[in-house]
This record gives structure tokens, sequence and C-alpha cells, in this order.
């Protein structure tokens, strides 16, 4: 039965006054109105500072990829307080949600909501999770502004954080972890991985803000699924490629910050480096202007397979006289890492396939290992990234 929203709003606003959102945080007891102490101020990557009464108990993230960053915050129950959530990862990254749902089956219990950026999630659907708190992406928290979605949330009086991944990230990555983990009551996680961040881009933007010659690469977004050929410029790998010695082709040829080059184009310029994005993506279905395959990366992929897939890749018309592929120099790379907190880790393989005499001791495999022992709830299994042969 679908719940009165006024009714609801009154809930959550009750549960916020006596303090059942305290989730371990140190609040006061759940008998009395909570204090100074217990409330959480929250700086978002919209640049909005949020502010709610206690640590929420529930939490509804309108991107379920934010996963991605709950199993490092809380390696024994990432999705403890998540109550519902979109349908992105299921989609998009089943490599992921294959992990997540078998080492916590909960998961794929988590009922979905629509998407804010897609339109279709009401306010009215989010209340009937009674949440304390929605967390949504800047693409999201920017599409709401212009489909009414944002006032709706402002009338219902439903708190919102915004995150970002994807736009900026290495902009945005740091704040959008800290919102995460105060979210999730895991602060000092959030700082632990913070940290371990910062010193991995560093060690990549430190080394190569001197560099002598920047090679043009030509990323190929999702090639396969998405038609010859989508990029980025300013923003995204965009941004990852530019910061990690390298010159991004797209930069200079498009008008926003995403958007669809010809082979014509990219033959006429012939960038030094072609990386194309992969996933898993046997079950999603790919665009019928697309003449190749996709790349298959992610966990419980294999090498073999990924650079079979890669070396298709020069079916694509014209690109038999791509330079770079006669060069040894078409790669492929884990696409979800573009909406990620493991971007470090594309900086780092980015900045050894730009930079390479700079990077010589880089190991971004060994680095992506430890990770996932230091960090993570499970052990890395599968391949993220490929070369030629």
């Amino acid at each position: 039965m679908k719940k009165n929203p006024v009714l609801a709003v009154m809930a959550v606003l009750a549960l916020a006054l006596t303090g059942c959102g305290s989730g371990g945080g140190g609040g006061a007891d759940a008998q009395d109105p909570a204090g100074p102490e217990d409330k959480v101020v929250v700086k978002d990557a919209a640049e909005r500072t949020v502010e709610l009464d206690a640590v929420p108990e529930r939490i509804v993230l309108g991107e379920s990829r934010m996963a991605y960053s709950t199993v490092f915050l809380e390696k024994d129950n990432p999705v403890d307080h998540v109550v519902a959530w979109g349908t992105d990862l299921q989609k998009n990254a089943p490599d992921l949600y294959g992990k997540l749902t078998e080492k916590f089956p909960r998961a794929e219990d988590i009922p979905t909501i629509g998407s804010a950026q897609k339109g279709d999630l009401t306010a009215e659907n989010l209340l009937e999770h009674d949440p304390d708190v929605f967390v949504m992406s800047l693409d999201q928290y920017q599409a709401s502004q212009g489909n009414g979605f944002a006032d709706q949330l402002e009338k219902t009086g439903i708190p919102y954080v915004v995150t970002d991944f994807r736009q900026q990230p290495l902009q945005n990555t740091e704040v959008s972890v800290r919102a995460l983990g105060q979210l999730m009551g895991r602060d000092e996680q959030a700082e632990k991985f913070i940290d371990y961040y910062r010193q991995r881009v560093d060690a990549v933007t430190d080394t190569v803000e001197n560099a002598m010659e920047e090679p043009t690469t030509f990323l190929w977004r999702a090639a396969g699924i998405k038609a010859c050929c989508s990029t980025f410029a300013n923003s995204n790998y965009g941004a990852m490629i530019d910061r990690a010695g390298g010159k991004n082709l797209g930069d200079g040829l498009l008008d926003g910050d995403e958007g669809d080059l010809t082979p014509e184009e990219i033959l006429k310029d012939q960038p030094d480096l072609v990386v194309a994005t992969g996933g898993t993506w046997a079950d999603l279905k790919g665009d019928d202007d697309a003449k190749t395959s996709f790349v298959p990366l992610g966990y419980g992929t294999d090498e073999n397979q990924a650079r079979k897939g890669l070396e298709q890749l020069r079916q694509q018309p014209g690109f038999d006289h791509l330079e770079a592929a006669e060069n040894g120099r078409l790669h492929g790379i884990y696409h979800q890492f573009y909406d990620s907190p493991y971007n470090f880790i594309a900086m780092e393989v980015l900045a050894k396939w730009q930079q390479p005499d700079e990077f010589q001791d880089l190991d971004p495999e060994q680095d992506f290992k430890q990770f996932h022992e230091e960090f993570m709830p499970w052990e890395l299994t599968g391949n993220f990234w490929v070369d030629q042969q």
C-alpha cells in the first residue's frame, strides 16, 4: 500500500528527533533530542553544506555504483543501511554486483528506484522507503534542477547529499568519499582511504608535471557498446589522461565535456595512443551502429579474452590504418574506473602507457592487489586493463 507522503515526512522527522539515526556515532540517549555533538555536517560535491541531526540509519543511493565506495568504507557490511538504490550497478557493472551479492546476499534484495537524471523518480517514490538521507550523483543533481525533482525534495524535506566520481574525478573523489564516510558513520575509514588516494595520485601528477613531451591519446569510450567514437573532453577520463602525462585528443575537438568524434577525425590526427574502455557487458545491448564488439574487462575476466577483444576493435572501418595500433599502442582499460574512487589506478595505468620512461618502476597491478588486501572485502581477481601483444 502506498504511504501518505505527509505522514511519511512526519515519520522521518520523528526518527531524526528521537536520535534513531545515531548508528554507532556515539550519540545521546534515544529518548533525548539529538545534541550538537550528534549532528553530521556534510560538504558535498555540489559545494553544498548539509546538516543532519545524526548519522542516518536509512540511506537511499541514487546510483548503486556508489557501492564502489561503500565496500571499502564498511567492508564487513557495505549495504547495512542501504534501503533502496538505483539500477546502474546491476546493468553497467555486473562484475562488481556479482562480487557484492556473493559476499553479501542481502544486496540482491535491496529495492530499486528510478533515476533522478532520467526523470522517472519522484520524491513520493523516495518517501516509500522512509529515507533519512538521499544520495545522488552530480549528474543527477544537475538534471534535477531542470526537471523539478530538486524542488520536490525541498518541499518534502528529504535531506540530500551530492557525490561525484564521474565529471571531475580528481577534484571530487576526496570530498565524495568523505561525505559517504560521514553518512555511514565511517569517518576514520574514509580518511584512511583519502590519505592513500592522495599519495597515489600525487605520485603520478608530481612526476609528469615537468614531462618534456605529452603524447596525444584518444579515449574510445565504451568501444563496441557505443557507436564510434564516443569520448570526453576536459572531464572524466579526459581529465585523467591530461593529468597523467598525456594530451587528450577530445579536448580540442569537442565543444562540450563529452561527445562523438568520427573515425575520419581520429585518423586525420593519428593519436599516439588509443585507449578503449571495456567491461563485463555480455548482457548489455550494444549500439546498432557499433561495428565492433567490446573489450571484456573487470572482475572474473580473462586476459586472453580481453586481448582478443582489443584486437577486434581494428575492425572499425578505417581503423586498419590507425598508426597507434600498428605501433602496439592500442590499449584497453576498465570502464568503471571512470565512475568510482578507484580512478587512482587508472591514473597509474595511463601514466605508465603515456610516460613509460618516467614510470618504469610503477606497478599498477601490484598496487591494485595491495589496495584490495588492505581495503576491500575480497581479493583481486580478473583483468582490468590490457595491452597489445
